[in-house]
């Protein structure tokens, strides 16, 4: 019996030892106090992972210096002197797992000297794109692009342009150059109406992102 209460009283003691040092710690100035397992961030959700200058973006405007620009002369010796203008951008919006959504289009602006048919023209073509990166880091990934839309072609007679329907599927990589500008060279298989897949190689392509 004697030993019984020895233990009880040791175990209470030994019981409140224990609360009194976990009173001390919980008011000891300057110590840190572990969140529970079950708390969760309140931010916001951006759809985008963290963007630092060059990270991953919402936006992003590609613009092709392979294929824009404004020209003015002669096709040939004889030839009238003609103008041509010709300018290119797709812009892109994140949407979620890597993947972005958007449109490319190219205006071209051709005098009747170096139309097709002897008329002036302005030829447009509008591109829906769908993208895919392999990185979540999207400045710094490999990515695969495909598209579908109306391309400006030339009619079969020669007598001028018209539009028909066409698509393209290709891809490229992004390089971080300064701040939200990246690098990004392409190749992409293109095939506008009823024409033979063509080979587009691009080169200087720069593009701008932000959030």
């Amino acid at each position: 019996m004697k030993n019984l209460v020895r233990v009880l009283s040791a175990a209470v003691v030994a019981l409140a030892v224990s609360v009194s040092a976990q009173a001390q710690s919980k008011n000891a100035p300057g110590t840190k106090v572990a969140k529970p397992s079950s708390y969760q961030d309140s931010t916001p959700y951006r759809g985008v992972a963290q963007y630092g200058g060059g990270g991953s973006f919402t936006h992003e405007i590609q613009t092709y210096s392979t294929r824009g620009g404004f020209v003015a002369g002669k096709a040939c010796k004889d030839c009238e002197t003609g103008t041509t203008i010709d300018i290119g951008a797709s812009y892109l919006h994140y949407w979620q797992n890597n993947v972005q959504f958007g449109a490319d289009v190219r205006l071209q602006s051709l005098s009747q000297e170096v139309a097709v048919g002897g008329s002036s023209a302005t030829l447009i073509d509008i591109i829906g794109l769908a993208v895919y990166n392999f990185d979540p880091n999207l400045s710094n990934s490999f990515y695969a692009k495909g598209g579908i839309g109306l391309y400006s072609v030339v009619q079969d007679d020669l007598s001028g342009y018209e539009n028909k329907f066409g698509l393209q599927v290709g891809g490229g990589k992004r390089f971080p150059i300064f701040g939200n500008i990246t690098y990004s060279p392409e190749l992409n298989l293109v095939k506008r109406g009823d024409i033979d897949f063509a080979i587009e190689l691009k080169l200087i392509n720069l593009g701008i992102s932000w959030n």
